[in-house]
């Protein structure tokens, strides 16, 4: 390029000389285009005429004689449209030729130019993914060489064709002596077979895989490695493998030593639990003894002051006696020395008795405590009446201590029955206090209550609930609750039973005694009792009425009598308001 080609270039912002000189070429040969255009359109003379077209033949000699001027003209007649004619020829024509040619020559410039441009933008392009490649390279160099963790590859057969300054340092080895050996050498002999079948199980199936095992350095030294390998594909067909090794020496060690710090941690708790388990009965023993000779104490002549004390060393030593029961029952569970051993019992009649232990508190409350047994529950079951009583006797007095007014009730009913196995639900329900659903999960831990300050309101060690949910899942069953604050709660739990084996029959009225239809009246202000005994007269085949009081039952007696169909069997509660169950008696009288 000329330094004027290159001045103009700069000037008019074109990248390269050859779209100037095309430039240039438009501008030279732009006169013939309207004469090209115009010989398309008009046809030669000789062809309207229909002659043939003459040639002349042109002198060398004479071109060279020719004046100044005559060449002048025979050179511009070439180009430009108002020189008539050369020769036999017309300058249409040649304008027609030379504009076309002129066209052309300027249209493979431009076409070679625009290849000249992709190809070097093609170029630059290509250039730009090298350096990339080349940057990703370097980094990924970089990285590999620098990891903590070994890094290796190797081929399909396992022989090691790269590894990194970690695989160096942590095994002796130096690369020399690494690559292009078997992987097999440096594996503890134990681990071969596993490495094998690993390897086949990853050319069938994709992905990482990541497994333990350990090397064997340079110095002898056995190394615990984690490995995540993959596979390495080209073309779509594995080549070889590609892994990362962590060294796990220390994590094993603080695993080592948390394992047994846990282990002996149990070791002391097992330790404490069987030595309070086997000093349940020298602990009881005494405590017995005192509680004994109290009760003797007091069935001699005493007076007002000595009873009182008596009393008070009773209560205080019964009182012991359950926290000592409820600790010992815990040890005896943490140290798996609790069993369950069932027995054919009558379930009414055991649950009936348990609830009459627990009567004299609820009544000393003015609370209404009642059992309610589905009809469809069997009257004998096969199970552990002792831990059953425990659990019952745990959850019904809790009710009955955190329950100030109202009722508490032991539902129990049928949730499933198989031909050899039954499970029945409990239900403790009561108009308590209610616990919060935020506590409802803690109440289960040891030593815990759903208030720290219930402890001292209501008294406890926190262990009932701990030892009955315990208790229930020894018998197959769990232990759970529903709760509202400040509107009560319901106690469920369940437990595994057969059905039993002995010949014990129903204690449902049978024999002589007649009760189909029989008219029975029920006279009971609580609407659970009345609820209950209408179920259970119902299922006998009586015909029950209820009454909510004394003054309800003797106008309903009133009535019955006037259609001549009077009640042979009244039920009469004891405490009712407004009258209570020894006056109606006397009214009915």
């Amino acid at each position: 390029m000329t330094n004027i080609q290159m001045s103009a270039a700069s000037r008019f912002g074109v990248e390269s000389s050859r779209l100037l000189i095309a430039a240039g070429a438009i501008m030279l040969f732009l006169p013939g285009a309207p004469l090209c255009r115009a010989s398309f359109a008009e046809p030669h003379r000789s062809h309207r005429l229909n002659r043939p077209v003459q040639t002349a033949t042109i002198d060398s000699s004479a071109g060279l004689d020719a004046t100044p001027g005559e060449s002048f003209r025979v050179f511009l007649a070439s180009g430009f449209p108002h020189i008539d004619k050369i020769g036999a020829w017309e300058a249409r024509e040649w304008n027609w030729i030379l504009g076309s040619a002129a066209i052309l020559v300027l249209l493979s410039l431009l076409w070679t130019e625009i290849l000249r441009q992709r190809i070097r933008s093609q170029n630059n392009l290509l250039q730009e993914w090298a350096r990339r490649e080349i940057a990703l390279k370097n980094q990924y160099e970089e990285l590999f060489e620098n990891a903590n963790d070994i890094i290796y590859t190797t081929d399909l057969e396992g022989n090691i064709t790269s590894i990194n300054r970690a695989t160096e340092k942590l095994t002796r080895y130096n690369r020399e002596e690494v690559l292009g050996s078997n992987v097999s050498n440096y594996i503890a002999k134990e681990y071969h077979e596993a490495v094998r079948q690993i390897l086949k199980q990853k050319l069938r199936e994709k992905g990482s895989t990541t497994y333990s095992m350990e090397i064997i350095a340079k110095n002898g030294h056995r190394i615990p490695l984690e490995i995540s390998s993959r596979l390495i594909y080209e073309n779509g067909r594995p080549v070889g493998a590609q892994g990362i090794a962590r060294d796990i020496t220390e994590r094993q060690r603080v695993e080592l030593e948390r394992r047994n710090a846990h282990e002996a941690a149990e070791a002391a708790n097992r330790a404490k639990s069987e030595f309070l388990a086997n000093m349940s009965h020298e602990i009881r023993t005494p405590l017995n003894g005192v509680l004994g000779m109290t009760d003797l104490a007091l069935n001699t002549r005493l007076n007002e002051e000595q009873r009182e004390y008596l009393t008070l060393v009773k209560s205080s030593g019964e009182t012991l006696l359950t926290v000592i029961n409820d600790i010992l029952d815990f040890s005896k569970i943490e140290a798996g020395r609790l069993d369950i051993n069932p027995i054919d019992f009558e379930l009414r009649d055991s649950l009936g008795d348990t609830l009459k232990t627990l009567s004299l508190r609820a009544h000393e409350k003015g609370l209404e405590l009642a059992l309610h047994v589905a009809h469809d529950v069997p009257y004998y079951v096969c199970a552990d009446p002792t831990r059953l009583r425990q659990i019952v006797v745990n959850l019904v007095g809790n009710a009955i201590k955190f329950t100030e007014a109202g009722e508490v009730v032991l539902h129990v009913t049928m949730e499933s029955q198989t031909e050899n196995e039954l499970m029945l639900h409990f239900t403790v329900t009561d108009t308590g206090i209610g616990i919060p659903s935020d506590k409802q999960e803690m109440i289960f831990a040891p030593f815990t209550q759903a208030d720290s300050s219930a402890t001292r309101r209501f008294g406890g060690t926190g262990l009932g609930l701990t030892i009955s949910f315990q208790l229930t899942e020894l018998m197959g069953g769990r232990l759970w609750v529903e709760s509202t604050e400040g509107k009560g709660s319901s106690f469920h739990f369940t437990i595994r039973c057969r059905p039993a084996t002995s010949d014990g029959e129903s204690t449902a009225p049978s024999g002589n005694v007649n009760l189909k239809g029989l008219p029975t009246l029920v006279v009971d202000d609580n609407a659970t009792n009345r609820r209950l005994l209408e179920e259970i007269l119902s299922n006998w085949g009586m015909t029950p009425a209820m009454a909510d009081g004394g003054w309800t039952g003797l106008e309903t007696m009133r009535q019955a009598t006037a259609s001549r169909k009077p009640f042979p069997l009244v039920l009469i509660d004891a405490l009712m308001p407004d009258m209570d169950g020894f006056t109606l008696a006397e009214r009915i009288k």
